[in-house]
């Protein structure tokens, strides 16, 4: 009976059950996460009576996350609305642009906008907004 459990610890043992890729560990463990911060990203925004204010922009394990505060600065309820999302970099030129959706707000009510893109957003020094009417 002994010698039954000698080998089959021994087979386990050979055999690497349970054993990870370390390389693949390694790797994300190493990968940080890249907070995306400049003054004009900062600045807030006012498009159709709602004031955006920045939060964050963000890039980890391929994906960018951008998190802006919506506020309905009108005294009206308003309708939901589509916006393009502008991504410049440093020269002012468009690299990236994404849609969001940001839902019927009542006066003075705010909301988070979250925008997630399966690109490195890094490079990003200003975000526009355009309401799609």
């Amino acid at each position: 009976m002994k010698k039954i459990i000698l080998i089959l610890l021994l087979l386990v043992t050979l055999t690497g059950c349970g054993k990870t890729n370390n390389e693949e560990t390694k790797k994300e463990e190493t990968e940080e996460i890249k907070y995306i911060t400049s003054d004009t990203l900062k600045e807030e925004k006012e498009i159709s009576g709602l004031k955006l204010e920045f939060i964050s922009l963000e890039y980890n394990k391929g994906i960018s996350t951008l998190k802006v505060r919506v506020t309905n600065e009108s005294d009206r309820e308003t309708i939901e609305k589509y916006v393009n999302i502008l991504y410049k970099n440093k020269e002012g030129n468009i690299v990236y642009t994404a849609l969001g959706y940001i839902k019927k707000l009542s006066p003075k009510e705010d909301t988070i906008l979250i925008v997630n893109d399966t690109i490195d957003l890094s490079n990003v020094e200003s975000v526009e907004y355009e309401v799609i009417e």
